[in-house]
């Protein structure tokens, strides 16, 4: 087996889009997968934020920054299902009417709303850059700040790891099987211990480790 992290574009969502397709032969769905973003939200309430955490999806992460100040992290397959589904929330439809100002059209393909949608005055959201995410507290950091890694391996292999990931692309290539998955840091270094102990993937994961140390050594101490 083999691991890897992968070094790819995520300042530019076209760009990563591009990365995707063109290096990694992905659909655009599975890279949506892929993708994460963070939010900085300030809601000047706390009703919008609690009915949205009722309802906080699986691959979403939250933090409360300070009162009435939040960041909120997820991928892009998550947000498209809460367009989907979750359009009521006041929260669902300002994200939505600023995503649609800073993403490409092809982020909206296929959950654009069937009425029209209108802005609350309550919440305001903001796109965090990737040198603020890297500037965030490392608290904060190991649980928002995400890497892209490539799993490869026979398909008994790859089997027997993906019951430890929520969220994950899967590509054959020949006789093989790459698992494309986007982690924290934290979920990362939980995921470490159980590649260490498959043959063969020990020296990987640690070499793994130890270029996240070289990105962002504030979170390993």
């Amino acid at each position: 087996m083999d691991l890897r992290l992968l070094t790819i574009p995520t300042e530019k969502p076209e760009e990563f889009l591009s990365f995707c397709k063109k290096d990694l032969g992905l659909s655009s769905n599975s890279a949506f997968k892929l993708y994460y973003l963070s939010f900085f939200v300030v809601s000047l309430a706390d009703t919008p934020i609690f009915k949205f955490l009722e309802r906080l999806p699986a691959n979403a992460k939250f933090d409360e920054l300070k009162k009435n100040n939040y960041l909120i992290s997820m991928p892009v397959s998550t947000i498209r299902s809460l367009f989907l589904e979750h359009l009521d929330l006041k929260f669902t439809k300002n994200l939505y009417l600023y995503l649609q100002e800073v993403l490409p059209p092809e982020f909206f393909k296929g959950c654009e709303p069937k009425h029209a949608v209108i802005s609350s005055q309550d919440i305001k959201v903001r796109l965090l850059t990737d040198l603020e995410k890297k500037e965030l507290s490392p608290p904060i950091k190991v649980k928002h700040l995400h890497f892209i890694f490539d799993l490869t391996g026979t398909c008994e292999e790859i089997i027997k790891i993906l019951p430890n990931l929520s969220l994950y692309v899967l590509k054959k290539r020949q006789n093989l099987y790459q698992a494309f998955f986007s982690l924290s840091i934290a979920e990362f270094i939980v995921l470490s211990n159980t590649l260490s102990e498959v043959k063969g993937l020990s020296e990987k994961v640690e070499r793994v480790l130890q270029e996240l140390k070289s990105l962002v050594p504030d979170c390993f101490g």
